[in-house]
């Protein structure tokens, strides 16, 4: 419920590529529009269950680990 009231209009493009083996390969796009953050009580998330992320771009940049 907390995320649902802070951000609408979610939309995502998931691509995978399943070879034999352990692991697999992605890429997911998420775009949602945010509403009102100043009314935000804890920090917004994404859940992700994978075991590493690669790198990832907020906007079309770049972000690094922190």
């Amino acid at each position: 419920m907390y995320r649902s009231s802070l951000i609408s209009n979610t939309k995502y493009d998931v691509s995978f590529a399943l070879p034999k083996g352990d692991q697999y390969f992605g890429k997911v796009t998420i775009q949602f529009d945010i509403k009102d953050l100043t009314k935000a009580t804890k920090p917004l998330f994404i859940d992700y269950l994978g075991t590493k992320i690669t790198n990832y771009n907020v906007n079309g940049k770049k972000m690094t680990e922190s």
